[in-house]
C-alpha cells in the first residue's frame, strides 16, 4: 500500500513539475513572439515616418512629382494587397474605392496600381 501511495505521489509531483516547466517555456516563447512583433511594427513605423519626412521635404521644395511617386508606393502596395480579396472590412473597401476614384482622374496612380496588380 505504501508503494502505491508513494508511486501516485511521485506521479503527481512529476506531472506538476512537467506542467510548470512547459508553462514557463510557452510563456517565454509568447514573450519572444510579442517582442518580435513589436520590433517589426516599430520598424514599419520608422520606415513610414522616414518616407513621410522625405515626402514633406519634396513638397516643401516644390518637387511634387517625386513626392507623389514616393507616396504612391504605399498606396500601390496596399491596393495590390487587398484589391483582389472579396472579404475586406468596410474601412478597407472604402479606402480601395477612394483609390479607384483617385486613379480614375490620375494617370500616374492608374498606371501604378494596374501595373502592380497585373
Amino acid at each position: 500500500m505504501k508503494t502505491i501511495i508513494a508511486s501516485v505521489f511521485s506521479l503527481l509531483i512529476g506531472l506538476f513539475v512537467g506542467w510548470h516547466i512547459e508553462h514557463r517555456h510557452a510563456e517565454r516563447e509568447g514573450d519572444a513572439a510579442a517582442r518580435q512583433y513589436s520590433d517589426s511594427y516599430e520598424s514599419k513605423e520608422a520606415e513610414e515616418a522616414a518616407r513621410d519626412v522625405l515626402a514633406i521635404d519634396y513638397i516643401e521644395s516644390s518637387d511634387t512629382q517625386n513626392a507623389a511617386e514616393l507616396l504612391s508606393r504605399a498606396v500601390v502596395g496596399f491596393y495590390s494587397g487587398y484589391a483582389h480579396l472579396a472579404h475586406n472590412r468596410k474601412q478597407t473597401t472604402e479606402v480601395l474605392a477612394r483609390i479607384d476614384q483617385f486613379a480614375s482622374t490620375n494617370k500616374f496612380m492608374s498606371d501604378a496600381i494596374h501595373k502592380k496588380v497585373e
